[in-house]
């Protein structure tokens, strides 16, 4: 098929009639008609890099989209973002329902993706007011007009693991800023004008899967798509438990008749066990407990022989109740390290971040914290 000819190209056509009077040709008589041709307004926009992941309270984060002018006249486009609808479907799932804590609060910002790395950086221009500028139509003199685009935007500190943040992103077709600059408007139902260039919307609406964007029709010069934001983060949880291990009457007891209580004088166990079932791994953990006004830590040194037992009760049979049998991932921090930086009244401290290569994976091995007190 031949390329559509550009809005705005005057088109004359003359018929003429030939004929003779007596035998002797005589000039033809001529009669013209011209028109312009107009403008036909059809543009798509794109998903680039759906569904971007980020964790919650990240700032500037981008999301990419390309915008094609297949229209036969270059045109500016002004991008409008908003939050998806909760419960609309998006590319990746359903939004969550949960607007409260997920919506994208703050402004978005729109960028021109110079590099189309779809990731916001040095480099990418600014869209002022969401406004692209001239872009060239699918038959102007050179190629198709395309271009990246990002959307940007900052993470809401309120959104947990694997929120799906719903994005729809609109272009909708203007005139030049050198015509005025106004929002096309579709020119089907008004009588043709053979002078002068009349709009006819031919776009399509934005689609996933069949189903269209929510908003977005047919024939309204402007074209919707979604994007999606999934929040990938850590999801620590810390279980602690206390129970008494020896007492001045029951001592150690026996297991069967004899046990324990948390009277006064009695060494009291805490165990702090910390787990992330979450999908990014967490760095740097420090587990702090502020010990209650009401004991005093206890470092295993009282007396030999209770020392002995205590380090047994963490080492032996009694270790599976607090970190696992072999005592590893931190099941001795407290008591038993003689550099954990603590009183006999103020806080416990266990900071893994000072131990190389002790990272907390998703659904890894859990880290314990052991630690013992007196009660006063």
């Amino acid at each position: 098929m031949a390329a559509p000819t550009l809005a705005g190209t005057t088109v004359t056509n003359t018929a003429s009639i030939a004929y003779q009077v007596n035998s002797v040709v005589q000039t033809p008589v001529t009669g013209a008609a011209q028109f312009d041709v107009d403008r036909k307004v059809i543009m798509t926009v794109t998903a680039d890099n759906t569904p971007v992941q980020v964790v919650p309270s990240q700032s500037q984060v981008a999301l990419g989209f390309t915008l094609t002018n297949l229209s036969n006249s270059n045109l500016d486009f002004v991008l409008t973002a908003a939050n998806v609808i909760d419960g609309v479907e998006v590319s990746t799932g359903l939004d969550d329902n949960n607007s409260a804590t997920n919506d994208i609060a703050s402004a978005f910002t729109y960028y021109l993706d110079v590099n189309g790395d779809g990731v916001l950086d040095v480099g990418d221009t600014v869209l002022v007011g969401g406004r692209i500028n001239n872009l060239m139509g699918e038959y102007g003199v050179n190629t198709a007009g395309s271009v990246k685009i990002l959307v940007v935007a900052d993470i809401p500190a309120g959104s947990v693991n694997n929120d799906i943040i719903g994005v729809v992103l609109k272009a909708t077709a203007h005139d030049l800023v050198a015509d005025g600059g106004a929002a096309l408007v579709n020119s089907t139902a008004n009588p043709d004008v053979p002078t002068g260039i009349q709009n006819v919307f031919a776009d399509h609406y934005g689609e996933v899967g069949g189903v269209a964007v929510t908003g977005d029709v047919q024939y309204d010069g402007a074209y919707s798509m979604y994007g999606a934001y999934q929040v990938r983060t850590v999801e620590l949880t810390l279980t602690k438990t206390a129970r008494p291990i020896w007492d001045p009457i029951n001592l150690f007891g026996n297991g069967t008749t004899i046990f324990p209580k948390a009277i006064p004088g009695a060494v009291v166990e805490y165990c702090l066990r910390v787990e992330n079932p979450g999908a990014l791994t967490a760095t740097n953990l420090v587990v702090s407990d502020v010990l209650p006004a009401t004991t005093t830590y206890y470092a295993g040194t009282a007396t030999p022989t209770l020392a002995t037992a205590l380090q047994n009760v963490t080492t032996g049979a009694h270790a599976t109740t607090c970190g696992d049998a072999a005592g590893q991932h931190g099941t001795s921090y407290g008591s038993f390290n003689p550099s954990l930086p603590v009183s006999s009244k103020g806080t416990v401290t266990a900071d893994f971040s000072q131990l190389p290569a002790v990272n907390l994976a998703p659904s890894g091995t859990p880290l314990w914290v052991r630690f013992h007190v007196i009660v006063d």
